[in-house]
């Protein structure tokens, strides 16, 4: 018998749940299920330019670097995050997510269908060529392998941050950045992007282009009040060739000033640290020279103060005529927290770090080099085989190698008829150029170039760069290897290039499609030879491209490599081994510099002590004084209390900590170039991943080998398998949670009811027509069972379907509940 019972509002409940589900890609299959990336870029250029209707061709929009994805990102997750929190989006705890969005980023988008309602936090995974990076199921990305308890994590204890992140927006200060109210014009208007007629600035000052009353702010969670005077803004390497912005000054009336503030007023026995890179200016000018001071950072000499009204004057007097209520510069306080301060020791620069009651001063300092602070070029033009270059190869195919001047010939060349110049490399009469202890494996034949530095340049440089410039593009190389040596037989690896893209199996080897390819790598030892080894295995027998290739894309050229390029596989049109092939250099240049000095400054527990480059320098010491050290004077940057000593050079990730840092943290926020163990952003509920740290997102997936060489690739999907060896990813893994919804419903059975039934084998006649029972049925001892449960809306249409696995006898005596349970 069919029975119909309503639901009370107890008798059903919904109970949500989440389900993950692991997924796993790899390049080919990443890009087949929609999951794709994008390399974008902020520009100076008015966005307008790149509207979706803007565009050169049938098939290309003009926003070639992605700038409305860039700004689209900056809208949606970055731009005023701290101040405006509630209306950015992505799940994130201010105090736990550091979302910082620099020139250039990285997106990796994973399509909704995938993730479902999120991302789950602590899943995500992505593996490359050198490279593993994880989330910490806050919302950042790290490094696989980083403590990031070795940083300082927490933003409340980084009271001043000037990085300035934004600083790249000002490198070009006749470009309008904004919407302007009011400053050349009456009215609120649009002009983002385009340029400045009148006034033009050379140098930036908070007054001039601010409306009046308000500041710059620094990037802290403090947003302290910045005033700048007279400083431009330029890019600089950092720490790993991180390109970071920085703050130039000129050495005459650059600075920065803050008000006093007492985060910045430090008693002794009070830890803290300061820490910042420095570097000469771009014009070169020379950092510190010799009998001259140059301050860095000092919060002393000058301090802001209202006056009160004169005394003695009687009558009625306006406050400006007293001056009361116009705030004025003068002296402070005699005793100072800290001053830190560049000046000549023995000939050479110092850093100084010093703390004062006003009585009794203490000073600790440091040494730090400034001579290869900028990338330079080595002027070592015009030298020729016999006099200063030693190569494997025969000698009359190298000539002017360093010339540097264009070049339409190749100065040293190789090709099918001279492949015996590939010699076997780790021979005794050609030992290997790269140290086995320095753990890289070296085998087959090579080419070596050998340099005398000391010969050419009367010095031994420190090189950090070298420009490779092939003579035409279309044609594909091995790997490079560069090593160094003071006595001209004990070789020392520096760095390797290690990879190429692979386009047609073992044998066919590219790096790049254009023929001047930059090697750049941390080297921190001079060297009087250099050793360049170029292996064989790479130019014998790999591919020529044909003509298409200068008009065609590399993505477009590794999807399909056979449509380019006239050999891929090492084999000829009847399959023999195609011995056809060319290794060409027309120029060889080599730079130093490129990264510039780390300073940090630590007080703890009254021990003071100065880091240059991560590490401890110079004799810590004891802070001995006795009266207080805090005063109420302005912070100044750049200058001493904005009267004298003005710093010439730049400045980048200037930082105060409320905190001593330990010696790893020091060295941390050191390598790290901004502090940060994040390289970026997700966002798990909506799929978006972020790289956005500079360095990384630039070249998350390259295989710099030993030495970290970066040779500038970028992060894509793809679907050649070959492009993505090197490329690509070759690990993309997260869970996406699917949010289920459990329904419950108990179905109460009285024990009056159910007691019936409609089963033909229960009546007289086995009819559902017949309305006699059978005589088994109508004892007292007879009971009906329950097979299936159904469930109705109000308008008698069936919904769910509930079979159970055994029918349940019913119950006269007590009540029956069946529970139906259904996800959705």
């Amino acid at each position: 018998m069919s029975v119909y019972k309503k639901f009370s509002p107890l008798d059903y409940a919904t109970v949500p749940f989440n389900a993950h589900k692991q997924y796993t890609f790899n390049s080919s299959s990443a890009v087949s299920n929609k999951i794709t990336v994008f390399d974008t870029k902020w520009t100076k250029e008015n966005i307008g330019i790149y509207s979706s209707g803007s565009k050169s061709g049938s098939w290309e929009r003009n926003d070639k670097f992605n700038t409305i994805k860039y700004n689209q990102l900056d809208h949606l997750f970055y731009r005023n995050f701290k101040l405006d929190v509630n209306n950015r989006l992505g799940d994130n705890h201010y105090l736990k997510q550091r979302r910082v969005l620099y020139e250039n980023a990285n997106i990796l988008s994973i399509p909704a269908g995938l993730y479902g309602h999120q991302i789950k936090p602590g899943s995500f995974f992505l593996s490359s060529s050198d490279k593993v990076i994880l989330d910490d199921k806050e919302g950042n990305l790290i490094r696989q392998g980083t403590d990031t308890t070795q940083y300082i994590t927490d933003p409340r204890a980084n009271v001043l941050n000037i990085g300035p992140v934004k600083g790249f927006k000002l490198y070009d200060l006749n470009t309008i950045d904004g919407y302007l109210d009011g400053f050349e014009g009456n009215n609120v208007f649009y002009k983002d992007g385009e340029p400045r007629v009148n006034p033009t600035y050379d140098s930036y000052s908070s007054k001039e282009f601010l409306p009046q009353g308000k500041y710059d702010h620094d990037d802290s969670y403090y947003f302290n009040n910045i005033e700048y005077k007279n400083v431009t803004f330029s890019e600089k390497q950092l720490a790993d060739f991180d390109r970071f912005p920085s703050i130039e000054f000129n050495g005459s009336s650059s600075e920065f000033i803050m008000g006093h503030d007492d985060k910045f007023n430090y008693n002794k026995g009070d830890d803290f640290t300061i820490m910042f890179f420095l570097a000469s200016g771009s014009a070169g000018s020379v950092l510190n020279s010799d009998g001259v001071t140059n301050y860095v950072l000092s919060k002393s000499t000058t301090k802001t103060i209202i006056p009160s009204p004169n005394e003695g004057t009687a009558g009625i007097a306006r406050l400006q005529s007293t001056g009361s209520s116009q705030p004025i510069d003068v002296f402070s306080e005699p005793q100072y927290p800290f001053e830190i301060y560049l000046k000549h020791d023995n000939g050479s620069p110092y850093v100084f770090f010093e703390r004062s009651d006003g009585n009794i001063t203490t000073t600790v300092s440091a040494s730090f080099n400034t001579s290869s602070e900028e990338r330079t070029q080595l002027n070592i033009n015009n030298q020729t085989n016999s006099d200063f270059i030693t190569s494997s190869i025969n000698t009359n195919n190298v000539q002017n190698l360093l010339n540097n001047n264009e070049s339409d010939y190749a100065p040293m060349e190789v090709k099918s008829s001279t492949k015996n110049d590939f010699i076997n490399g780790g021979g005794e009469s050609h030992p290997n150029s790269f140290a086995n202890p320095n753990g890289v494996q070296q085998s087959g034949r090579d080419i070596k170039l050998d340099f005398d530095m000391l010969g050419m340049d009367g010095t031994s440089p420190i090189i950090t760069e070298i420009e490779v410039k092939f003579q035409l593009s279309i044609y594909s190389h091995g790997k490079i290897q560069i090593s160094g040596s003071n006595d001209g037989s004990n070789w020392e690896g520096i760095a390797e290039e290690n990879r190429s893209i692979n386009l047609g199996g073992a044998l066919s080897d590219i790096h790049q499609l254009s023929s001047e390819r930059f090697f750049k790598f941390p080297n921190t030892n001079a060297y009087k030879w250099y050793r360049l080894r170029f292996e064989e295995n790479g130019f014998l027998g790999k591919f020529k491209a044909n003509t298409e290739l200068f008009n065609t894309s590399l993505e477009s050229v590794v999807a399909s490599p056979t449509d380019y390029f006239d050999s891929i596989d090492g084999l000829d049109d009847n399959g023999q081994p195609n011995l056809d092939f060319k290794f060409s250099i027309s120029e060889l240049r080599f730079y130093t510099g490129n990264k510039i000095p780390h300073v940090a400054c630590r007080a703890s527990s009254s021990e003071m002590q100065i880091f240059i480059d991560g590490k401890p320098s110079g004799v810590s010491k004891i802070d001995n004084s006795v009266q207080q050290t805090q005063n109420t004077a302005n912070l100044y940057i750049g200058s001493k209390g904005g009267k004298t000593n003005y710093l010439t050079g730049s400045l980048s990730q200037i930082n105060i900590f409320n905190r001593a840092l330990t010696n790893i943290q020091v060295n941390n926020h050191y390598e790290s170039s901004d502090g940060s163990p994040y390289v970026g952003n997700i966002f798990y509920s909506t799929g978006m991943v972020a790289i956005t740290h500079p360095g990384v997102e630039e070249s998350v997936i390259s295989n710099p080998g030993i030495g970290n060489m970066i040779v500038g690739e970028n992060f894509f999907i793809g679907t050649n398998a070959q492009k993505s060896k090197y490329f690509g990813i070759h690990e993309l893994k997260f869970q996406g949670s699917h949010l289920i919804y459990e329904h419950e419903y108990q179905c109460t059975l009285d024990e009056h009811e159910f007691t019936d039934t409609l089963n033909p084998s229960a009546r007289k006649i086995r009819s559902h027509q017949s309305p006699d029972l059978a005589d088994f049925a109508t004892g007292s001892l007879f009971k009906p069972y329950i097979t299936t449960v159904g469930l109705y809306n109000e308008n008698n249409e069936l919904l769910v379907v509930g079979k159970l696995g055994q029918p349940i006898r019913t119950s006269d005596e007590t009540d029956t509940t069946l529970i139906v349970r259904w996800d959705t």
